[in-house]
């Protein structure tokens, strides 16, 4: 989407190189010859993309500066914001950071006189920003109850996943042939398998994370480094076969939509569905053509997306992001909880948000 914008912004016949871990080899040596020989001088890609040999550099934009994914963990380890201002600067060329949820390290710089900083008061398509209404989880079916029900694996019917007020809502926008965007920041279909007897629950040997079960697979993964196995009958611990499934990922959610509404056209996104090349590209074109009546996914769809016809944003469970173990926990799920309400009301139609929450 990004690239087909840069392209129709710029003069016919502009080549725009792309630079990305998904380019094949040959893709990219053509691409960096066409750069130094000056054939190309717009780049467009991921954190790597920095390093291109652009020459004449005037200008570097880094779009969503305030995402995590700009830092690179291996080795060599940089974060891609950083060395955007440092190649800008190096080069006399002018470095712009774009963010709806700007990093606290940008906001500091700015109070420092080291960046200055540009507002846009309005969305850019002049639409207005949408209403957010927060469902208080607890009030509305209580701790208790919610427990109940994950304990009585109650998936095979509705009234798990969804408050009231969210199902309203999508009837409402399904009603006006409108698309409902649904986020959940975690995958598989349960959080964790717990031993009722002893209370030990199935982690990672690696990570010492707790492995999510994935119903389609049939197995227990870890989301830090793929660490995968089978699904237990007896407890590992102590040997008792009260073992019960907790807590809800991505293809729960799907399938309690699905009960919910049989006739909306459901898809996931997620990194799990988009393993099958072509899959992602697949899903986003069906969006754009209002082929799918609501999508469900994790952070792959809260950012940079512009879907026209999404009037509906759910926020299934804001507690996710909060309960991560990161010292940046807060600042993170601030920002994942705007940018995914962005999502919503882009188009003609003005949207709406819904927050679901027990904190």
């Amino acid at each position: 989407q990004l690239v087909a914008r840069v392209r129709s912004a710029l003069v016919d016949g502009e080549d725009v190189v792309v630079l990305h871990s998904g380019v094949t080899a040959p893709e990219r040596r053509d691409g960096l010859a066409r750069l130094r020989a000056g054939r190309a001088r717009v780049v467009v890609g991921a954190r790597s993309a920095l390093f291109a040999p652009v020459r004449h550099l005037g200008l570097v934009v880094v779009d969503e500066e305030h995402d995590s994914s700009l830092k690179q963990d291996e080795t060599p380890r940089y974060h891609a914001r950083d060395v955007a201002l440092w190649r800008a600067k190096h080069e006399g060329a002018v470095c712009v950071l774009g963010s709806a949820t700007p990093s606290l390290e940008t906001r500091h710089n700015v109070a420092l006189g080291k960046i200055e900083l540009l507002e846009l008061p309005v969305r850019a398509t002049g639409s207005a920003l949408p209403p957010v209404d927060v469902i208080d989880l607890r009030s509305r079916a209580g701790v208790a109850e919610a427990k109940r029900r994950d304990r009585a694996n109650a998936d095979e019917g509705p009234g798990v996943v969804l408050s009231g007020p969210l199902v309203e809502a999508m009837a409402e926008t399904l009603a006006r042939k409108q698309q409902v965007l649904l986020f959940l920041n975690k995958r598989g279909y349960w959080s964790a398998l717990l031993c009722e007897m002893c209370g030990h629950i199935e982690q990672c040997p690696n990570c010492s994370v707790t492995l999510t079960l994935h119903r389609l697979r049939n197995a227990l993964l870890c989301h830090q480094c793929d660490h995968e196995h089978g699904v237990p009958s007896t407890c590992p611990a102590c040997g008792n076969d009260g073992l019960v499934a907790l807590g809800l990922g991505t293809e729960r959610l799907e399938t309690e939509v699905v009960a919910r509404f049989p006739d909306a056209r459901v898809a996931r996104l997620d990194r799990d569905s988009t393993q099958r090349k072509g899959e992602l590209e697949r899903v986003l074109s069906a969006m754009h053509a209002r082929d799918v009546d609501v999508v469900v996914g994790t952070q792959m769809i809260a950012k940079g997306h512009d879907f026209p016809g999404v009037t509906l944003v759910g926020v299934v469970l804001a507690d996710i992001a909060l309960a991560m173990p990161d010292f940046r926990a807060q600042e993170r799920a601030f920002a994942l909880l705007a940018q995914v309400a962005g999502r919503a009301g882009r188009g003609d139609e003005p949207g709406r948000v819904v927050v679901q929450t027990f904190t």
